[in-house]
């Protein structure tokens, strides 16, 4: 009877609920075995979560409520597809998003770390792509980025016209 089956879990879209299940660990526990704080340092340690409330009821009930990051940017890095939030944060792209800017860069443009919370790319770069885009020519599918030169965007003829970081 004290045992949780499952936690109820709200606000998210990007992590499927059983992500959420498994990095909160109450599945088939006991529900006075479940340490809520714990639970939501597990849950804020994931880039896709900004914050997460773990509530824990009597006998067997476990609530999960998230705020998630959600996506500005799809980053084509090389190959390897990520979401970029507006703070920097990214994390490897989940099905689709509407409205998101996309950008591709030939070479591996982002700063990837051990810390998934750390920026991936400065704040420069992300409110530029997001001027650029609203500029960008209907042809063009999305920005391409190049650590030497910035952003920019191939026209239709293949030229490459590049507008750099700054934001003008």
């Amino acid at each position: 009877t004290f045992r949780v089956a499952e936690a109820s879990v709200e606000g998210n879209r990007i992590l499927t609920a059983a992500q959420v299940h498994m990095i909160v660990g109450a599945t088939n526990k006991p529900s006075f075995l479940i340490d809520a704080p714990a639970a939501e340092r597990a849950l804020l340690r994931q880039p896709e979560v900004l914050s997460a409330e773990v509530r824990v009821g009597w006998p067997n009930r476990v609530s999960v409520s998230l705020v998630e990051r959600h996506p500005m940017i799809e980053w084509d890095d090389a190959g390897r597809v990520w979401w970029i939030c507006p703070d920097g944060v990214a994390y490897l792209k989940h099905g689709e998003w509407p409205g998101v800017v996309r950008v591709r860069s030939e070479a591996e443009a982002l700063t990837i770390t051990e810390d998934p919370l750390q920026p991936a790319i400065s704040a420069d770069v992300l409110r530029s792509a997001a001027v650029l885009n609203a500029q960008l020519p209907e042809e063009a599918a999305s920005l391409v980025y190049d650590p030497k030169h910035g952003l920019g965007f191939e026209d239709p003829r293949g030229w490459l016209a590049y507008f750099g970081v700054g934001g003008d």
